[in-house]
């Protein structure tokens, strides 16, 4: 059975009509791996107990309660783990490209040279300023019918000026970003950023925004062989490399790489190599 995609916020408010900002107070009492999220919104996720780790196309963040993280719209596999709580909780608040527009539109000043690409995400020091910002968020969200989109727009608004005033550039950048229109991910670099990771082939191709088939055939047409077995070799070789220089054993390296246990990894090896991993380690 195919994993399913969980469509945010739309999947939280149980509605596809939202409005440009919003805010949710979201719980978990189990860890949740590697599920399969596409954002339809921007959002800033402020962990407020437990652990999150997103991997996205190029890249993988994991951030704890010290941190919060701003992500971009698009698709990405979201770990939330409970750590050492007895439960995960995050504020998560949604916004857009047009609240970002309109923000320029409002601060002309904070305008910079045009950013050249987009980043998927920028990583927030959750300091004492945003924790109280962070609270005074939970104590709308118990009275809902206080925190309307006026209200809403200047909390937004006061945590963009003061990220702007604390990270300066680098964060006008990342806004800016969020401006571009979405741009096709390179499937060469999304491949290639993952070669060594333990993703599957269906993971990748949804990193890619594409369904399995159109993945295959993709990849068929860049590189000339089946996915499974390119990839395949390729890690299997660097398994080698790592064996060979003593870095790890076979029965700690069979996991990096997508194996579900060591015999696996092991028969793998010795087909692809002539040889077992003991007797290359």
């Amino acid at each position: 059975m195919q994993a399913t995609t969980h469509t945010i916020p739309q999947d939280l408010f149980q509605t596809g009509d939202l409005p440009e900002l919003n805010v949710f107070d979201y719980h978990a009492a189990e860890d949740h791996l590697n599920s399969k999220v596409t954002l339809r919104q921007h959002v800033i996720s402020f962990l407020v107990h437990g652990q999150k780790k997103i991997h996205f196309s190029n890249d993988t963040v994991q951030v704890d309660r010290q941190y919060a993280v701003v992500m971009a719209s698009g698709n990405c596999l979201m770990s939330e783990c409970l750590g050492d709580s007895s439960s995960y909780q995050s504020v998560l608040l949604f916004f857009s490209s047009e609240n970002v527009s309109n923000f320029f539109l409002k601060y002309p000043q904070f305008v910079r040279a045009k950013a050249e690409g987009q980043n998927a995400f920028f990583v927030l020091e959750q300091d004492n300023y945003i924790q109280h910002l962070v609270t005074s968020l939970r104590l709308y969200l118990q009275k809902p019918q206080l925190l309307n989109s006026a209200i809403l727009t200047l909390k937004w608004e006061e945590i963009m000026l003061y990220l702007i005033d604390k990270y300066g550039d680098s964060f006008v950048v990342f806004l800016q970003g969020l401006l571009l229109n979405q741009q096709e991910v390179s499937f060469r670099k999304v491949i290639e950023d993952n070669l060594y990771t333990n993703l599957n082939l269906e993971e990748l191709a949804f990193l890619c925004n594409m369904s399995l088939s159109t993945f295959k055939r993709h990849f068929m047409s860049i590189y000339h062989e089946s996915p499974g077995k390119w990839l395949q070799a390729k890690r299997l070789a660097r398994a080698k490399e790592m064996l060979s220089q003593g870095e790890m054993k076979a029965s700690e390296i069979y996991q990096l790489f997508g194996y579900e246990n060591l015999s696996n990894f092991s028969a793998a090896f010795k087909h692809q190599f002539g040889v077992s991993p003991r007797q290359i380690a």
